[in-house]
């Protein structure tokens, strides 16, 4: 029998992992582990900048870094919530959490 909730998808099923715990925990892992990457990236590119403070493919590279990391990180968050809703005891780890992304030109660079 076909009934309306039948076809509506729902909020999670419109996901790739279409509500799958497991599917969303390795998601989780995979966004964890770019992000940390990114924030490595970046501090690497600070101190470059040190050196060389005008270097304009560093600050460029820092800003999209910091446009990917925000994107990234609301995409972990949503995932986090959702597997609480579906009963997972999990919370984002706070090195994900305080990642900094506020960039504050100064006489030497940008820093992070």
């Amino acid at each position: 029998m076909v009934t309306v909730s039948n076809i509506i998808p729902k909020k999670n099923d419109s996901r790739e992992d279409g509500g799958n715990v497991m599917l969303m925990e390795a998601r989780l892992c995979e966004l964890m582990s770019s992000l940390r990457a990114l924030a490595r990236s970046n501090q690497d590119l600070k101190n470059a900048l040190v050196e060389s403070p005008d270097d304009t493919d560093f600050l460029n590279a820092i800003a999209e870094n910091v446009a990917v990391i925000n994107k990234q990180r609301k995409l972990a968050e949503a995932l986090v919530k959702d597997m609480q809703r579906q009963g997972v005891s999990i919370a984002l780890p706070e090195d994900i959490r305080f990642i900094d992304v506020n960039e504050q030109p100064t006489e030497t660079g940008i820093y992070l």
